[in-house]
This record gives structure tokens, C-alpha cells and sequence, in this order.
């Protein structure tokens, strides 16, 4: 992991936060404990945000988000981040406008948390004039998807995953 290590980035830790999350990896797949508290991987997100330094309830969702994007920036590849532009759709194809918006991001963002984990998400502006019929797709990068806890006790959700290079599955 040390070469991957991206201390230059001001975005991220200085390699402090992925150091200590490495450790505490390393301690828990050891078997030399019964129970492994990250207190320095707690301790080195508290120096990135005030927000997480301490004991105090925090939003799960909210601290999972900055640890992933910490980690992503002490490991990102790219050390000088170029300006980039936004994605025209110009009536192309899906595939090609998703392409190129990754392509695009991984012009700012490249680390192994990017090649694991991270994907695009579809949406699209229509038009709701009669017999306009114009849509404009749009894709967004995530690596985190909130999902909201239906009222009901079942809630059935279908996926269309699609993975560079193979067919997409229905999920």
C-alpha cells in the first residue's frame, strides 16, 4: 500500500488516515486479539474534521461518506488535478456519454477506492410539453447510494448493473 500512498494531496490526510485504517486492518486480521479498537484511525479522522473528533452521536451515513472520500484522496494516483468541463450528451449514445463522464472523473480522481468502488448513476430532464419528447441524459458518480427505508414491511427494487466490458445484468 505505501506506494499508493498520495501525501501531497491536500485533499486528503497527508497518508495518515489510510496508515491508521492499514493498521487497524492489520490488528484485526493478526489473531493475535480477541477485540481490536481503532482509537489512532478514530483519533487521525477527528484531525481531518472537527465534526468527528470526540465522542459525540454523529450520522453514520455522513461519517462513512468522509472516510471513504479520505481514504480515496490519500491513495488517489492523480497529483495534479487538471480543470475539466462538463459532459455534453449532443444525442450520443448512453454508453458513450458514461464512458467519457468516467473517463472524465478519473481525470481528477484515480485510486484503487475509485477502481473498487465507485460507479454511475443515470437520470435524465424530459420535457413534459405536449409532443416535445426531449430528454437529456445525465450520469453522476457515486460511491455511496442512499436508499430509503420504505414504510411498508417489503419493498421490491430491480437494478440494471453494468460493468465495463460485459452485459448488463438485471438485478
Amino acid at each position: 500500500h505505501e506506494p499508493e500512498i498520495n501525501e501531497k494531496n491536500f485533499l486528503g490526510s497527508g497518508g495518515k488516515v489510510i496508515r491508521a485504517w492499514v493498521g487497524t486492518v492489520q490488528e484485526i486480521w493478526s489473531g493475535k486479539f480477541q477485540k481490536v479498537v481503532p482509537r489512532k484511525f478514530k483519533d487521525e479522522i477527528g484531525k481531518c474534521n472537527e465534526t468527528f473528533a470526540g465522542y459525540n452521536q454523529q450520522d453514520a451515513q455522513e461519517y462513512l461518506a468522509f472516510i471513504c472520500d479520505v481514504l480515496h484522496e490519500d491513495v488517489n494516483r492523480i497529483v495534479d488535478k487538471p480543470a475539466t468541463g462538463s459532459i455534453e450528451p449532443n444525442g450520443r449514445p448512453d454508453q458513450e456519454i458514461a464512458d467519457e463522464t468516467f473517463a472524465t472523473f478519473k481525470k481528477r480522481n484515480d485510486s484503487i477506492l475509485t477502481d473498487l468502488t465507485m460507479g454511475l448513476t443515470r437520470s435524465a430532464l424530459c420535457c413534459t410539453a405536449e409532443g416535445c419528447g426531449y430528454k437529456q441524459p445525465t450520469f453522476d458518480v457515486y460511491s455511496i447510494l442512499s436508499v430509503p427505508l420504505p414504510l411498508k414491511a417489503t419493498l421490491d427494487i430491480f437494478l440494471t448493473v453494468s460493468l465495463a466490458g460485459k452485459p448488463p445484468i438485471q438485478c
